[in-house]
């Protein structure tokens, strides 16, 4: 394992991450917002050289669920904030979802799915 955390290794922290990916990174992210900067990040390689490193991500707006729709509300305005509250640059692009059906029955359900998104604040468009 390799310390990502910069400077000279000590040997106790207050938090030890496994991983530099996002999920490693995003946690330690929010640990120094919290006044919690006592932090080694460790990982095999190097940060976001794993899984991270290989793919996009994405965040979906379209639930059917109140919650769901509220948290990925926030994690969509989160990820807009990240490039000014840390000068890195996450490449955020925001596209949308296309979904198609021959049946009357999907239809309707897609459109009720579209309308309930809509009220708790989504921006679906429906037939």
């Amino acid at each position: 394992m390799k310390a990502l955390t910069p400077g000279p290794r000590k040997d106790h922290y207050q938090v030890v991450i496994i991983g530099g990916g996002a999920i490693g990174l995003s946690v330690a992210h929010h640990l120094a917002k919290l006044g919690i900067t006592d932090v080694l990040v460790l990982d095999k390689d190097s940060l976001v050289k794993g899984a991270t490193g290989r793919n996009g991500g994405g965040v979906r707006a379209q639930w059917t669920t109140e919650e769901n729709i509220v948290l990925a509300k926030k994690s969509l305005q989160a990820f807009r904030n990240f490039a000014g509250e840390t000068g890195h640059n996450v490449f955020l692009r925001q596209g949308g979802y296309l979904f198609l059906t021959r049946r009357e029955e999907q239809l309707v359900q897609m459109a009720e799915a579209a309308r309930f998104q809509n009220q708790h604040g989504g921006r679906t468009k429906g037939t």
